[in-house]
């Protein structure tokens, strides 16, 4: 990893150096904090060619001595993003959002909320979603639209946490962090993929998500789980589901077609076919609020269960950016940290090898 003084990206604000008490990501150490002003913002340079994913983190770690976590607002362009709020939590928080650039420059900014404290940003992401060839990431999502994170799992991994850029092949290129789930009593499964297929699946999922699933008990049940939304206030939510079998049949009449249903509506049929073709299905808009029950019914006359190997689910709001003014270009992930702004280059096709040996700090 490299860092970059993140003074290039910002002028206010003061930094400081915490001692966590827990075993945090070094990233988390670091934090720059707003005692002046209403609001305080970042520009980051960024292309209007694809679609960006941005995450901010915080963690508190009492670095002002005061004990009393802030809670205060983010934007993203000029548009309200979330409420952080950092007294939810002892541990990192992060806020996540995928948004396609309308200006050369994008603000995130940090606004200060009445008797809500200092606000402060421990780092500062936005990782390129470049498509090159291949469909566009995430192509449902209208061309205003802000795509903020509820959940982003893989099924069938007991505790393995799928991040950026790990050391294998067919990584995660994006920046996006998958984290495990399991269910009881639906058996986990496990599938050999020897090349690096996932390249040429929707949205580039990493191989490790695709190699792992879970299943219903039987070809005659459902797979049912709840998707907590946190609020009752109605939104709308995109689903996007990653289904993958290396499975060689021993009855090549055998078929795994389900149906997908969330709140007992039908969404979406799909068949998941074997030998290295996986089906992402994508479900959106779907109104939404509080709990979501998502089931993956065997449909007709499939003849094996159900399966699930990852899921990732997001709320969508309009965002109608404002203009900002910057010369910088820069197609890189950020992470403000002590006077540093972390930045990982993202380079293609040649240096593919040297990333996969890289791993996050």
């Amino acid at each position: 990893m490299r860092w970059w003084s993140d003074e290039r990206f910002i002028t206010t604000g003061k930094n400081k150096l915490i001692n966590p008490k827990i075993n945090i990501p070094g990233a988390m150490t670091t934090l720059r904090y707003f005692p002046k002003g209403d609001q305080n913002c970042y520009e980051l340079p960024l292309s209007t060619s694809y679609k960006f994913l941005i995450r901010a983190g915080f963690y508190y770690g009492n670095y002002d001595g005061k004990f009393k976590p802030p809670v205060f607002n983010l934007t993203l362009g000029g548009e309200y993003w979330t409420t952080v709020d950092t007294s939810s939590s002892d541990e990192p928080i992060s806020y996540e959002a995928i948004y396609a650039p309308k200006n050369k420059s994008l603000s995130v900014c940090l606004i200060r909320s009445q008797d809500g404290g200092v606000p402060f940003i421990s780092s500062l992401e936005a990782s390129g979603l470049i498509d090159n060839s291949r469909p566009s990431k995430y192509a449902m999502m209208g061309n205003n639209a802000a795509l903020e994170l509820v959940s982003r799992v893989h099924f069938g991994s007991h505790d393995q946490i799928i991040g950026p850029w790990p050391t294998v092949s067919c990584e995660e290129y994006f920046g996006r962090v998958w984290m495990p789930k399991s269910i009881p009593d639906y058996p986990n499964n496990y599938y050999d993929m020897d090349g690096c297929y996932t390249s040429y699946f929707e949205n580039e999922p990493p191989s490790l998500v695709m190699k792992t699933s879970i299943s219903a008990p039987n070809s005659s049940s459902s797979i049912t789980f709840p998707v907590n939304f946190m609020t009752d206030t109605p939104q709308t939510a995109y689903f996007v589901f990653y289904f993958y079998d290396s499975t060689i049949l021993a009855n090549s009449t055998d078929t795994r077609i389900m149906e997908i249903f969330i709140n007992g509506v039908p969404k979406n049929v799909t068949q998941v076919n074997f030998y290295h073709r996986a089906q992402v299905v994508s479900v959106y808009p779907v109104a939404v609020k509080g709990i979501a029950n998502v089931t993956i019914s065997p449909y007709k006359n499939s003849t094996l269960p159900p399966i699930l190997n990852g899921m990732e689910v997001f709320t969508s709001k309009e965002l109608i950016e404002q203009p900002t003014s910057s010369g910088l270009k820069l197609y890189a992930s950020f992470s403000s940290a002590l006077s540093s702004l972390h930045i990982v280059e993202k380079r293609w096709a040649k240096e593919k090898a040297s990333l996969s040996q890289k791993s996050m700090s």
